[in-house]
């Protein structure tokens, strides 16, 4: 079974496959209404067998717990902030 941080009640499912090789993080549910990508982690972790893969599988279906439990999208309903400006590819900060 997966395990949750210390810091967060996010739940991850490592996979250490069988050969050693890369490692792949998946991660859904950054805006909690988004559905569809959080089930396909669900299935895939049920899917997932270590024995046919190389390297390292981290799956986290559902990061924003909050913004899911109170069905708000787009923002985590503790601060109002979007995590959009946070992603490595985002050029500038606009917590809007």
């Amino acid at each position: 079974m997966g395990r949750r941080f210390e810091s967060c009640r996010a739940h991850q499912e490592p996979f250490w496959g069988h050969w050693i090789g890369p490692v792949l993080a998946l991660v859904s549910g950054a805006h909690g209404t988004e559905y569809t990508s959080i089930i396909a982690i669900e299935k895939l972790i049920n899917l997932l067998d270590p024995s046919q893969i190389a390297g390292t599988v981290i799956l986290v279906p559902l990061v924003n717990i909050q913004s899911f439990e109170q069905k708000v999208p787009h923002v985590n309903p503790i601060d109002n902030k979007s995590m959009k400006p946070l992603l490595p590819w985002e050029s500038r900060w606009d917590a809007n």
